[in-house]
């Protein structure tokens, strides 16, 4: 199913980046694990690249998948 035009605009502009940069500063200041899931794979190769292990891959349907990461406290 094709994203309604209000969200693909904003699509490939770096605004989860910060988010989830700000979640692994908090998680690592309270010592704890930062855990992720997302169903798109170009999502799951940005994650591990800010530090988040691929720990599962869930089937939801015939061409659907979860991405479940897990990135350690420091």
């Amino acid at each position: 199913m094709p994203l309604p035009k209000e969200k693909k605009e904003y699509q490939g502009q770096g605004f989860m980046r910060p988010l989830v940069e700000n979640a692994i500063e908090l998680a690592d200041k309270k010592h704890i694990p930062v855990i992720l899931s997302t169903d798109a794979k170009l999502k799951k190769d940005k994650y591990e690249h800010l530090g988040l292990s691929l720990v599962n891959i869930r089937k939801l349907g015939e061409k659907s998948f979860m991405y479940d990461l897990v990135r350690e406290n420091k």
